[in-house]
């Protein structure tokens, strides 16, 4: 009898036990996603190119929110606009999102976003700054919110934009 007794309080307490091991296991699951999912948004990418070009701020503002401007210093498919509020496409569809912010010449702040980003991303934001300089303008391009693990894209900036931009506007 000590000996059932003793063997039933054993497995209450190890069946107990064991739920309570259970409990805080799911416990550390649900801690171990939500520092995962912080993380990945805090992660995000970001960065700034600088590269002076021989024209004029006016000359870049204006290619940049023109179909077949942004078309011909790119040399891939645009669809641009010049007013805010509305979208653009850019390298044949890879590349698609909507002006928010325009100043004239000084200022082009657009929602940025390729289809390489998962439906779930937030847009990235695009900030081109132009200035004048005694040679022509400084741009300026910052990106930012782009989604971890996207880093490809300053690279892209280069060889895709400023490369063929440089070509594009000797001849201006």
């Amino acid at each position: 009898m000590k000996t059932s007794l003793f063997v039933f309080s054993f497995l209450i307490f190890f069946s107990i036990q064991k739920e309570v091991v259970k409990q805080e296991l799911n416990n550390l699951h649900k801690v171990d996603y939500l520092i995962k999912k912080t993380n990945r948004k805090q992660m995000k990418e970001s960065f700034k190119l600088v590269e002076n070009f021989p024209v004029k701020p006016s000359v870049i503002y204006r290619a940049w929110l023109d179909s077949d401007e942004h078309t011909a210093m790119t040399g891939s498919s645009a669809k641009c606009s010049n007013k805010l509020g509305e979208t653009f496409s850019a390298w044949n569809n890879y590349i698609t999102g909507k002006n928010i912010s325009l100043v004239v010449n000084k200022k082009i702040v657009q929602n940025w976003r390729t289809t390489d980003f998962k439906d779930t991303d937030e847009d990235s934001e695009l900030i081109i700054l132009l200035e004048e300089t005694n040679n022509g303008c400084e741009l300026t391009l910052i990106h930012k919110n782009i989604p971890a693990g996207l880093t490809a894209y300053k690279k892209g900036w280069v060889n895709q934009y400023f490369i063929p931009m440089k070509n594009y506007f000797k001849t201006k």
